[in-house]
């Protein structure tokens, strides 16, 4: 179950009717509808699977969606993409399932982004919200989606269809097994066929959005079995459900992603030899300084085995709390440097690239803490 603060949240009178059936359930109730209000979720694709997810989680009464896409509404995509009618074709997906939701619950907040999801975006984007859900229909995505949210701590609810066969299951939730951990080595270009050659049954899209979305609700609620470590496997033309066990693998992601989130530091004109602190010496002075903040990206876990003296402790996956933005804020406006580290290098440089792109200009402890201590 995911930490939120609902002490401040109320439900309106119209909400208390809106959510009536929800209410009644022992595993919601007011204090579990109160953290669906808050929750943010993170839908990447606005396709087959998206669209009936995108529907039940706007009903169901989640605060706040994000849907990331630059698709189009086509024709041959109303078979199965249900959110979308004959008028949107032409229309950009995004935008007419925002306009849709809206129609189901004018109380949940949509944020669109028409783009593909790449190593230059996919930090900022991901690390705004809660939980996200992989709703995409090619590798190169899944595995930038495993690899960010095993970064960023967040957990990862995945589908994926396929003529009559459709999957589900739950990566990097508290530590579980990641997609890389199901498929450690991508598959070839052309050994998979997409949905547009291979085919697809309409109500299996349906199926295994309608099972993603009740993943994502479960993570809310801390309610149930969450399906982490195995994955779920449905055939639409016997009506059997198989598990699969998963299990956790040495990931060797953190190297080359490194290297790509690297290269998206080129956007902000960051270089990393005035940046990066890496001598022995500046690493001393950097210490004894009472001019600079060190900021310790690792988990709190990590942070109370041991730390470098002094050092604060924000987490990645919460870096952009408002709370925490205006502290770093107001240390950066009284003069001091803002130093980041994490045990190497790939969620400091996150970190980096997160408070860049919120006109921070901040240092980085190159090596991580293992360059101190």
């Amino acid at each position: 179950m995911l930490n939120f603060n609902v002490e401040k949240i109320n439900l309106s009178l119209q909400e208390y009717k809106r959510y009536s059936r929800n209410l009644i359930l022992k595993e919601v109730g007011i204090q579990g509808q109160k953290r669906l209000k808050v929750a943010t979720v993170l839908c990447i694709g606005a396709g087959g699977l998206a669209t009936p997810l995108l529907m039940y989680l706007s009903a169901t009464g989640i605060g706040c969606i994000g849907i990331v896409d630059n698709d189009f509404v086509s024709l041959s995509n109303l078979q199965r993409q249900v959110l979308y009618n004959t008028s949107f074709i032409g229309t950009s997906k995004v935008q007419a399932a925002k306009l849709q939701i809206q129609q189901i619950n004018p109380n949940c907040i949509v944020h669109t982004y028409a783009t593909k999801l790449n190593y230059n975006n996919a930090v900022l984007i991901i690390s705004e919200y809660d939980i996200i859900v992989d709703a995409t229909d090619n590798f190169i995505t899944r595995y930038l989606l495993s690899d960010v949210c095993s970064l960023l701590n967040k957990p990862l609810v995945y589908g994926a269809i396929l003529k009559n066969l459709g999957h589900v299951s739950v990566f990097n939730y508290r530590g579980g097994p990641n997609y890389r951990d199901l498929y450690p080595i991508s598959p070839s270009p052309n050994s998979v066929p997409s949905c547009g050659e291979g085919g697809i049954f309409p109500g299996l899209a349906a199926i295994i959005g309608t099972l993603q979305s009740n993943e994502v609700i479960k993570i809310i609620l801390g309610a149930g079995v969450v399906l982490s470590g195995e994955m779920l496997v449905y055939d639409f033309l016997t009506t059997k459900f198989s598990r699969l066990q998963i299990n956790k693998a040495q990931s060797l992601y953190r190297r080359y992603f490194l290297k790509k989130l690297n290269n998206s530091l080129d956007s902000f004109s960051y270089s990393n030899s005035t940046r990066d602190i890496m001598k022995q010496l500046e690493i001393s002075q950097i210490v004894l300084s009472e001019k600079n903040l060190l900021v310790d990206v690792r988990t709190s876990q990590e942070y109370n085995l041991y730390h470098i003296q002094d050092a604060v402790n924000i987490p990645l996956e919460e870096l952009r709390m408002p709370k925490n933005i205006e502290r770093l804020n107001q240390e950066f406006n009284i003069g001091k440097k803002i130093i980041l580290y994490c045990q190497s290098n790939s969620r400091s440089l996150a970190a980096l690239v997160i408070l860049l792109n919120m006109n921070l200009i901040p240092y980085r402890l190159r090596g991580g803490i293992g360059t101190v201590l």
